[in-house]
């Protein structure tokens, strides 16, 4: 899609979004312990956010009003973009990995 939407818009690039600016704290990448990245897209978060929650042990996520849904999710981007920061720099990729292969949502 970035390819071609640079092609109709006759740029070279997109603009990329910052990573603490991300309306959607799930379609964003996050650095790990081994300082490498993993990317999430959970463009449904609503969908794939109680998975996400339980197979990375903060199911206690899901009772938090401030993340109920991708509307209150969004409203609150930046808290939960510096928990899930917090919470993917405490493994390595290949920790990560097996995590998240566990569940549903595009990784």
């Amino acid at each position: 899609p970035s390819i071609a939407a640079t092609s109709l818009s006759g740029s070279d690039a997109l603009p990329r979004q910052l990573h603490t600016a991300a309306q959607n704290p799930l379609s964003n990448s996050y650095r790990t312990s081994d300082d490498r990245f993993v990317s999430i897209a959970f463009l449904q978060s609503d969908k794939y956010w109680p998975g996400f929650c339980n197979v990375t042990g903060r199911s206690e996520w899901l009772d938090d009003a401030r993340f109920t849904d991708a509307a209150a999710r969004s409203a609150n981007a930046p808290v939960l973009i510096g928990m899930l920061d917090e919470l993917f720099a405490q493994r390595t990729l290949a920790e990560w990995m097996p995590v998240l292969a566990s569940q549903a949502g595009p990784w």
